[in-house]
C-alpha cells in the first residue's frame, strides 16, 4: 500500500511564481459567472497556470493544490486586513512583500468590468474555426460558404501586420468557443468622413468594445438571439416578482382586532364539515374587504389569514411561559392583551354539554346562595330562580328559531336551577350503585345507557327545559366533581356558603358525612366571625368578577415581566460597559506594544549603523599601525 506524502509548503519563491501566473488570467478566475463558457474557461487558465508554475518551480503541484493555496492565501489576506481595520485582540499577523503584491493586485480589480468585457488570452482553436455566421450592422446574419471563408482567412492572415489581433468571445446556439477577430487600425493618411452612430443609452454607453467601435466606425455586433431571449425572461420574471408586505404596525393590528370581532365565532369554530369551511371563507372574504376600506395598506386574504394565525399562536405561546416564570418570550403590548382577552372570553361562551370547567360553573351558578331557614329554601330565591329560568327558557328558543339562519353559531343552554336538580336526584337516589359501578364490561354499559335513557325521559316530562343524555351526564359529572371538591375543603369554609340543600341530598348519596348539625351549631355560635369573613373574602359571583380577578393577575404578571426585563436590562448595561472598558485596555496595550516595538526596532537600526561605520575605520587604522619603522 503506497502511502501519500504530503507535498511542500509555498515558500517565497513559490508565491512570486503564482502571482506572476495568475496575473495573466486574473479577469477569468475572479470572474463571478457560473455558466459553462466561464466554468470551462477557468479550468482552461489553471491549467495554464500550473504548466508556467511547474515549469520554473523545483516542486511540481497540480491545478487542484493550486487553486486551493490561492483560496486560502487570499482568506488570510482578508482576515488579516479587518483584524488590523478593527484592532482586534490577540496577535496581528503583519503582511511581508509577497503579500502586499497580492493585496494591491485584488484591490486593483475590485470593481472592474472583468464580468463584462474580457480579453482573453488563449491559443487558437484552428484556422478552420473560424465563425461562418457573421451579424451585419443591421443584425441580419450573412451566411457564406466554406470556401469564402478559407480564401477571406488567407487574406486576413497575409495583412497581419495592419490589424491587431484580439480575441472576443462569440456565442452560437449550440457551441460557445474563443475565436479571432480582426480590428483595423486607424489609417490618418486617408481622411474619410466619419459616420454619426445614435448615442447609446447611459447603461451601455461606457462599454470598452462599443467605444473601441465608435472610434473606428465599425458597426457594433448584435446579440445573439440566446441573449435576447434570456434578458427577455429576466425582464418577464422580474415584473412578475412578488415584494414583501410591510409589517402588521399597532394601527393595522387594532383595526384587524375591531373587525374580527364581529366574525370571531365563526372564524374560531372547530367544526370541519362543508357548510363551516365554505362560511369561515365568507367571512374571511369580508373582513379583508372590511380591513382594506379602514387600513391604508391593502392586504390579501391569506396574508391576514396567515398573520392572524401566527399572531395567536405567539400570544399563547407568551402567555404559557409567562405561567411557568419563563419571560424569554418577550411580553406582550396592549394590542397583544387585547386579543387573548378576545379569545379568552370566546372560548367561555361554549355549550354546557362540553366538559366545563369548576371555576365558570361556581361563577356562573346562581344557586349558591345562602339560605335563611334550615330545612327549606327561600321563597324569594325561588322566584328569582324560576323568573331567571323562563328567562333563560325564552333565550333557548329564540336561539332555537335563529339556528336556522347561522348555524355556526350555537348558544349557550341555561344553568340547572334547584328544581331541575331535585328531579335528578330520585332517579340518581334509585339507580346510584348501577351508575357509579367501576365494572366496564358490555353489559354494564348498555345497562348505563338504558338507565340514562329512562331519566332523560322523566326529566323532560316533568321539566319546561328540554335536555338530552348528554347533557345531564355532563352536568352530574361535573356536580360531583364539585362535591368532592368540597370534601376536601369542608373544615375552612362554612357548608351553606358554598352548597344548597339539593347538594347535601346527593352528599349523603355518596356517602360522605352529614356535616349539617355541627356545622349549623358552630354557625350560631359564630355569627360575628362569618361575618367578618364576608367581609374580607368575597366569592366571585359572576364573570364581572371574574373579568376583574383576571385583570389583577394580568397586571401583576406584566408588572413582574416589566421588573424582570429592567433587571435583565441594566445587567447587560453593566455587562456592555465592562466589555468596552476591557477593549480600551486591551487597544491601549496593543498600541504601547507596538510603539515600543517601533523603538526598539530604530535603536537595533542605529546600533547597526554605529557598528558599520566602526568596522569601516578599523581597516585605516589597522594600515597605519602596520608601517614598518626603520632605525635611523
Amino acid at each position: 500500500m503506497t502511502s501519500r506524502k504530503r507535498s511542500a509548503n509555498f515558500c517565497d519563491e513559490d508565491k512570486g511564481l503564482l502571482i506572476g501566473s495568475i496575473k495573466e488570467h486574473f479577469d477569468i478566475i475572479q470572474s463571478t459567472r457560473t455558466n459553462k463558457v466561464f466554468r470551462t474557461a477557468k479550468d482552461n487558465c489553471w491549467d495554464q497556470i500550473t504548466a508556467n508554475y511547474n515549469a520554473n518551480s523545483q516542486y511540481n503541484r497540480d491545478a487542484k493544490q493550486l487553486k486551493i493555496f490561492y483560496e486560502n492565501w487570499k482568506r488570510k489576506l482578508r482576515k488579516v486586513m479587518k483584524d488590523q481595520n478593527t484592532l482586534a485582540d490577540g496577535f496581528i499577523e503583519e503582511l511581508d512583500q509577497i503579500d502586499l503584491q497580492l493585496l494591491e493586485l485584488l484591490k486593483s480589480r475590485v470593481g472592474s468590468e472583468s464580468d463584462d468585457t474580457l480579453s482573453m488570452k488563449e491559443e487558437l482553436v484552428n484556422k478552420n474555426s473560424l465563425s461562418t455566421n457573421i451579424k451585419t450592422s443591421h443584425g441580419e446574419p450573412n451566411e457564406k460558404n466554406t470556401e469564402d471563408c478559407q480564401d477571406q482567412n488567407d487574406q486576413n492572415l497575409a495583412i497581419t501586420e495592419d490589424f491587431d489581433i484580439k480575441t472576443s468571445p462569440v456565442m452560437t446556439d449550440n457551441v460557445s468557443f474563443y475565436t479571432v477577430t480582426f480590428v483595423p487600425k486607424p489609417d490618418n493618411s486617408i481622411s474619410t468622413p466619419r459616420k454619426i452612430l445614435p448615442k447609446p443609452p447611459d447603461d451601455t454607453a461606457n462599454t470598452p468594445f462599443e467605444l473601441i467601435a465608435k472610434s473606428l466606425d465599425t458597426p457594433i455586433p448584435q446579440p445573439c438571439q440566446n441573449e435576447v431571449n434570456q434578458t427577455q425572461e429576466k425582464e418577464d420574471s422580474t415584473e412578475l416578482s412578488m415584494k414583501r408586505q410591510t409589517n402588521f404596525s399597532n394601527k393595522d393590528k387594532k383595526i384587524l382586532i375591531v373587525v374580527l370581532e364581529k366574525y370571531l365565532n365563526t372564524i374560531e369554530n372547530k367544526s370541519l364539515n362543508r357548510e363551516t369551511s365554505k362560511e369561515k371563507e365568507d367571512c374571511w372574504n369580508l373582513i379583508t374587504a372590511e380591513y382594506n376600506e379602514r387600513s391604508q395598506s391593502t392586504r390579501h386574504v391569506r396574508d391576514i389569514h396567515h398573520f392572524y394565525d401566527s399572531w395567536k399562536r405567539r400570544i399563547k405561546l407568551v402567555e404559557k411561559q409567562q405561567a411557568r416564570g419563563d419571560y424569554s418570550g418577550g411580553l406582550l403590548d396592549n394590542v397583544d392583551l387585547e386579543l387573548l382577552h378576545m379569545l379568552n372570553f370566546q372560548s367561555l361562551d361554549v355549550p354546557l354539554d362540553s366538559v366545563e370547567t369548576l371555576l365558570v360553573e361556581d361563577f356562573d351558578n346562581d344557586s349558591f346562595s345562602v339560605s335563611s331557614s334550615d330545612t327549606s329554601i327561600n321563597t324569594d330565591l325561588k322566584t328569582s330562580q324560576q323568573f331567571d329560568h323562563n328567562e333563560h327558557s325564552s333565550k333557548s328558543e329564540s336561539s332555537r328559531s335563529h339556528k336556522g339562519k347561522n348555524k355556526s353559531t350555537r348558544l349557550r343552554h341555561p344553568n340547572f336551577s334547584l328544581e331541575e336538580k331535585a328531579l335528578l336526584i330520585s332517579p340518581i337516589r334509585q339507580h346510584f350503585d348501577t351508575l357509579e359501578s367501576k365494572l366496564n364490561n358490555k353489559f354494564i354499559r348498555k345497562e348505563k345507557d338504558e338507565i340514562w335513557e329512562s331519566i332523560a325521559a322523566k326529566f323532560n316530562v316533568n321539566s319546561s327545559c328540554k335536555r338530552d343524555i348528554k347533557q345531564l351526564r355532563g352536568f352530574y359529572e361535573n356536580w360531583k366533581r364539585r362535591l368532592k371538591k368540597y370534601n376536601e375543603i369542608k373544615d375552612s369554609i362554612p357548608i351553606y356558603d358554598y352548597i344548597d340543600d339539593v347538594d347535601l341530598e346527593l352528599f349523603k348519596i355518596m356517602g360522605f358525612q352529614d356535616v349539617t348539625t355541627p356545622t349549623r351549631k358552630a354557625k350560631k355560635k359564630t355569627t360575628s366571625v362569618k361575618k367578618e369573613f364576608k367581609g374580607e373574602i368575597k366569592t366571585p359571583v359572576g364573570k364581572d368578577d371574574f373579568k376583574s380577578l383576571k385583570k389583577e393577575i394580568e397586571t401583576l404578571a406584566r408588572l413582574k415581566a416589566e421588573v424582570h426585563a429592567e433587571t435583565v436590562k441594566l445587567e447587560q448595561q453593566a455587562r456592555r460597559e465592562k466589555h468596552e472598558l476591557e477593549m480600551a485596555q486591551l487597544k491601549e496595550k496593543h498600541r504601547m506594544s507596538m510603539q515600543l516595538l517601533k523603538y526598539q526596532y530604530a535603536n537595533e537600526v542605529l546600533q547597526n549603523k554605529i557598528l558599520l561605520e566602526k568596522t569601516n575605520s578599523q581597516p585605516e587604522t589597522d594600515e597605519a599601525d602596520q608601517i614598518p619603522i626603520t632605525d635611523a
